[in-house]
């Protein structure tokens, strides 16, 4: 506890950005990587058993099942995204793409045939929230390590909002 006392403000608020930042980082990297390795994933038949539509302009979620090796699974995902229920502009694409009871191409994972997926190799745009969250933990590190390197990078970025 002493330690923490002893920590300024900005290192304070630096060792929380790190720690918000993080485990969020490597979701979204992990996410990225898993979805790379999907389009090399096979494919089964699989079929569609419910659809909950919250509207399109809310929200989408759908469920699948398929099997692998003579055994039944079910999955909800997509594509690779931070949640499987789809918001917004993906519900309105998706609820013009699938339907009940449609057959549809399921891409497994074969060493973890839980982990399925109907669009391979797409994910929500991982990309850009691996960039935010890089550049939350780099200000972190620095509002720790180098407080002065910090308050003139966090200016120079309010300079360019202003």
């Amino acid at each position: 506890m002493k330690m923490f006392q002893e920590m300024s403000q900005i290192e304070l608020s630096g060792l929380l950005s790190l720690l918000f930042s993080i485990p969020l980082l490597l979701v979204l990297i992990r996410n990225l990587l898993v979805s790379k390795a999907s389009i090399h994933w096979p494919k089964v038949s699989g079929k569609i058993i419910t659809i909950t539509d919250y509207g399109a302009e809310y929200k989408f979620k759908l469920t699948y099942e398929y099997v692998v090796h003579r055994k039944p699974y079910q999955s909800s995902r997509i594509m690779f995204s931070t949640s499987n229920i789809y918001h917004k502009h993906h519900a309105r694409e998706f609820e013009k793409k699938y339907k009940e009871d449609q057959i549809i191409d399921v891409y497994y994972n074969p060493i973890k045939p839980t982990q399925a997926v109907l669009e391979p190799g797409r994910n929500n745009g991982a990309s850009l929230g691996i960039g935010f969250f890089s550049l939350v933990a780099i200000l972190g590190v620095l509002a720790i390590y180098d407080q002065n390197l910090f308050l003139y990078l966090l200016n120079q970025l309010m300079q360019l909002f202003n």
